[in-house]
């Protein structure tokens, strides 16, 4: 009879978790499960671990599912998550590309979700908001900085160094600019007057060979590497370009100092560079979407990412407090500089409906300003005004 009794108490074991993984199951499938996806921060790897850790420990019917999307592919990813059936939850983007999606009503509108005063900077807030709706949160950000080479400037330039580089070619510079300048003025005349005023010192430095006139159409990237090299006595650039200069040129870093005041400084606009988070309107679970992307930018979270990265926080309370640091390094004064540009400003230079068409026939016109083409500065100038017009 012994082995009767072994076979009740196995049968009665397989039973008992038979019944436990059933109710395991039952368990899992009742969980909300959000995916979360990230651009190229894989070396922040433990603190968003952290963050997920300390989320899903208050909110124990909620997992979430962490994806890190190299920076190169992450438009062309989340485009394609879009067109699938079951989307991404919490997207991280840049404002250009939300703002595209936007257009295409694939972003929710989280207005609804939000009551009272927002915690995060009005000038971020701007870079977020599209056809009046609110269809990002703000995270993280850089923000334009001026920066000089002081040795540079304490001796005699030599031949082949200039002051600056002409950066209002290209990217979109040229409406950043005219944007941080003023308001869109109301006649044609007027705007052509506009561009001229901002196109003007850039030509007459290219004449005094203050400014390479062979890089009117370079980038960022171009300005960065004369800089390096010790070719520009000035530099506009983010809080990130720091670690880049002082990595691979460490003589030039030495040398560097923030420009005690910035020419034509607005105070009311402001041209900075924030990361963003949206939530598809595919998304299944947007209410616990909308609580997990507001956790990831409460203040707490940013300030412990502006530790580890020359970031600033999105939130004004995170502004304030880093805008109160005693600075030890130059990274530490260009981040309080950036603080208090971001939480005095108002406004940011948000992305346009039609951005890349607005941004080719920007660029068109400043270098038919700059080459002398005063026929097709006109043409462009024109289609330009109208597109602002009709936007």
């Amino acid at each position: 009879m012994k082995w009767m009794r072994s076979i009740f108490l196995t049968s009665l074991l397989v039973l008992t978790l038979a019944s436990c993984g059933s109710v395991e199951d039952k368990a899992s499938q009742n969980k909300v499960v959000l995916e979360f996806w990230t651009l190229q921060l894989r070396d922040f790897t433990p603190l968003i671990r952290s963050w997920i850790t300390d989320y899903e420990a208050t909110r124990p019917q909620v997992r979430i599912h962490w994806v890190d999307v190299p920076f190169a592919e992450g438009e062309k990813r989340a485009l394609t998550a879009m067109l699938s059936p079951q989307v991404p939850d919490v997207i991280n983007l840049n404002p250009a590309f939300a703002s595209t999606l936007a257009e295409r009503h694939a972003l929710l509108d989280l207005s609804p979700y939000f009551k009272g005063e927002s915690p995060y900077a009005p000038a971020l807030l701007s870079y977020c908001r599209f056809l009046d709706e609110l269809v990002a949160l703000p995270w993280y950000t850089t923000t334009v900085l001026a920066f000089e080479n002081e040795a540079l400037l304490k001796n005699s330039p030599t031949t082949g160094v200039y002051e600056r580089f002409p950066l209002l070619t290209s990217g979109g510079n040229l409406l950043k600019a005219f944007f941080l300048a003023g308001d869109l003025p109301t006649t044609q005349e007027a705007f052509h007057q506009q561009i001229v005023d901002i196109l003007a010192p850039v030509k007459e430095g290219i004449r005094q060979k203050r400014i390479p006139a062979e890089n009117i159409t370079g980038s960022y990237a171009t300005a960065l590497e004369l800089f390096m090299a010790g070719k520009l006595t000035h530099l506009d650039a983010g809080a990130s370009a720091l670690k880049v200069i002082q990595n691979n040129a460490p003589n030039i870093y030495a040398s560097m100092r923030l420009r005690s005041s910035e020419k034509g400084a607005s105070t009311r606009r402001i041209d900075a560079s924030p990361m963003v988070l949206v939530i598809p309107q595919k998304s299944r679970h947007p209410q616990e979407a909308v609580d997990f992307a507001r956790f990831v930018t409460e203040t707490k979270h940013q300030l412990a990412l502006s530790q580890l990265a020359p970031v600033l926080p999105s939130t004004r309370e995170g502004l304030r407090v880093l805008g109160l640091k005693t600075p030890t390094s130059l990274a530490d004064e260009a981040l309080i500089r950036g603080a208090k540009k971001v939480l005095q400003a108002q406004e940011g230079i948000a992305p346009l409906a039609e951005q890349a068409v607005l941004n080719d026939l920007a660029n068109a016109v400043a270098q038919s300003y700059l080459l002398g083409k005063d026929a097709d500065l006109r043409a462009y100038e024109t289609r330009l005004w109208q597109k602002l017009n009709h936007r």
